[in-house]
């Protein structure tokens, strides 16, 4: 079965440092926003929130106690 996940991906551009990854991700279906400081941590987060074991409702609990 295809499901759809909705983001909204802000990333940071810094001048001093062109080659480094660092934004939010926003997630459409819970309206939260999941920071990340490299692009392991933005895979990481794609993949902890379309999980087919994953609910919105787990995403958040994942952000609140900082598990990103």
């Amino acid at each position: 079965m295809r499901t759809t996940h909705t983001f909204v991906l802000r990333l940071w551009m810094d001048t001093d440092e062109p080659n480094a990854w660092r934004g939010t991700l926003h997630s459409v279906a819970n309206d939260a926003d999941y920071p990340f400081t490299d692009m392991q941590m933005l895979l990481d987060l794609l993949r902890q929130l379309t999980s087919y074991t994953n609910t919105p409702a787990q995403a958040d609990q994942h952000q609140e106690l900082g598990d990103e």
